[in-house]
């Protein structure tokens, strides 16, 4: 009895560290010729932030202080 009990531990383990290791964040660049920009996507709960445009308008703070502008 004991060894279904260690392979459903361990399964949930596993799902676990997959989990945790994966990034929270995506960064996608849109390259344009009249309109670059830089998006930030929260994949835990789907929230998207403009964080970078070549006019530098309309950009959230939350994005990181180190992203540049274009």
């Amino acid at each position: 009895m004991n060894q279904p009990i260690a392979i459903v531990i361990s399964g949930f383990l596993i799902a676990a560290g997959i989990y945790c290791s994966t990034p929270r964040y995506e960064i996608l660049t849109v390259p344009s010729s009249t309109n670059p920009a830089v998006w930030k996507l929260d994949r835990m709960n789907g929230d998207v932030s403009l964080c970078a445009t070549s006019s530098g308008k309309d950009t959230e703070s939350g994005c990181s202080a180190k992203m540049k502008q274009f």
